[in-house]
């Protein structure tokens, strides 16, 4: 379920609820006062039907008691009334329709009425016919000897008729008005109120959809790059739209892409020159790297291409450029694929070292098996070019074992790694010893693999800032796994 479904969904659950509680608190507050209203006005009917009767029911005057029932029937709460003279036999009386005598209370009010005491003005009940509520009230009347009018009936206290002259009681009205009407107009109102929150519901559906696009639209779009991301797909532009906590939310988004762009070109271009293996140890290893170095065994390879001045002279610079990568690429691969890593280029030769930045114990025979295949390879190539009459360049390569400085030259804004020390200079004065195709190693990286070296000695040799001659060895083959 997407972020914005689950957005809709909350706020239409909260507007329910919220519908609900206050339609339910309303309507229940409108039902008391309206049931509220209904019992008085019952009370005040029955009160006013037995003054109004009195002289009726003194006279048991039926049809005049009638013409007061007739009035009743106009109003809608109306569900059954009855006169009866002070024996409590019946004088008149009238039901809605379908009302039956079984379904009067138990203990009838008449009764109840014709025995009320003079200090009682009225006896009220309720009882559940159906779906609803008959509230009824029960009033005897009397007949006054004195003066005394239907208005100081009506706005008299009881004790103030106590305190008339003498009454004589001549029946009572029992007064039946029904919660019909009250049940249908709750029952109308609440379906407005559903109606209503249905109507509030599907509006704020629809502005929480418009709404929520400038809010879900740009986290969709940063899932979305995040999946492609995972997929290793880089090539993606985020743009930042607010200034929000979303904004802030792609903007801390886009910084993570230029960084992983920025490893991936490093992986990438450094995984030009090393073994996939050894790029991936490197990049595990990327948070400890800083400026400075250690003191490390390393076997530095230098190849030289040879006589180089005298073919660039002779051939156009394109030629000069695609002969150079041509041999180049066949030395590079070879040297990736000894786990070696290429430390740089200089001029026409290649630098590659071994042992280094992670350490090999067997850097020196890695080194030799490199050189000779370097040099079985570019023996192909150069058969290759010969057969198609294209010039061939031969290759001199040198190779020396010792302790040196490991680790990155620079700056914090521009680091290298690299190599330095007596033997890499004393590499690159035995690589300029070596003829075409020729492999030449120092005495040291020859201790270290003599067992299954074969290696020719070449004797003293005086070399470029040496002041004392070394032992070389030239590279015959390495015995052995």
């Amino acid at each position: 379920m997407g972020l914005r479904s689950k957005f809709i969904i909350f706020v239409s659950i909260m507007i329910i609820v919220v519908a609900a509680v206050v339609s339910t608190t309303s309507l229940e507050r409108e039902r008391v006062a309206l049931t509220e209203e209904l019992i008085h006005r019952t009370q005040s009917l029955a009160v006013n039907l037995a003054a109004a009767g009195r002289r009726d029911l003194e006279n048991k005057d039926g049809v005049g008691l009638f013409s007061l029932i007739e009035n009743l029937e106009t109003d809608k709460d109306f569900f059954y009334v009855r006169f009866t003279d002070a024996e409590s036999n019946t004088l008149a009386e009238q039901r809605e329709l379908g009302v039956l005598k079984e379904s009067l209370p138990a203990q009838n009010l008449l009764d109840l009425a014709a025995g009320v005491s003079v200090n009682k003005e009225f006896i009220s009940s309720q009882m559940v016919r159906g779906d609803h509520t008959i509230y009824s009230a029960a009033v005897p009347a009397f007949f006054y000897e004195s003066d005394i009018g239907i208005d100081d009936i009506l706005m008299g206290t009881i004790e103030e008729l106590e305190s008339a002259a003498t009454k004589t009681k001549v029946g009572a009205v029992n007064l039946y008005m029904s919660s019909k009407r009250i049940d249908e107009e709750i029952r109308s109102s609440r379906i407005v109120a559903v109606l209503l929150t249905i109507g509030i519901v599907l509006a704020a559906i629809m502005l929480v959809f418009y709404l929520s696009r400038f809010i879900v639209r740009p986290i969709q779009e940063l899932a979305r790059v995040a999946a492609r991301i995972g997929k290793g797909e880089l090539h993606h532009e985020i743009t930042i739209r607010s200034r929000d906590e979303v904004g802030q939310l792609a903007s801390t988004f886009k910084q993570m892409l230029e960084s992983l762009k920025e490893k991936k070109l490093l992986e990438e271009t450094f995984g030009r020159y090393v073994s996939p293996q050894v790029a991936q140890k490197i990049q595990k290893e990327m948070s400890n790297i800083e400026l400075g170095g250690e003191s490390r065994e390393v076997t530095v390879l230098f190849a030289d291409v040879r006589n180089f001045t005298t073919f660039s002279e002779t051939h156009t610079p394109e030629e000069v450029v695609s002969t150079l990568n041509e041999y180049f690429s066949c030395m590079i691969d070879t040297i990736v694929e000894s786990e070696g890593i290429l430390d740089k280029f200089i001029g026409d030769c290649v630098m590659a070292v071994f042992g280094a930045p992670l350490p090999q114990e067997d850097h020196a025979l890695r080194a030799c098996r490199c050189s000779l295949e370097i040099q079985k390879r570019l023996g192909r190539l150069g058969f290759q070019r010969k057969k198609d009459g294209q010039a061939v360049l031969d290759v001199g390569i040198g190779i020396n074992t010792g302790t040196v400085i490991v680790g990155n030259l620079g700056n914090e804004k521009r680091m290298e790694f690299s190599v330095i020390g007596d033997a890499v200079n004393l590499a690159s004065r035995v690589n300029g010893v070596a003829k075409g195709g020729q492999v030449l190693i120092g005495v040291d990286t020859y201790e270290k693999g003599k067992d299954i070296l074969e290696a020719r000695s070449m004797g003293q040799q005086r070399v470029k800032g040496k002041r004392d001659p070394i032992t070389i060895f030239e590279l015959i083959a390495v015995h052995g796994s």
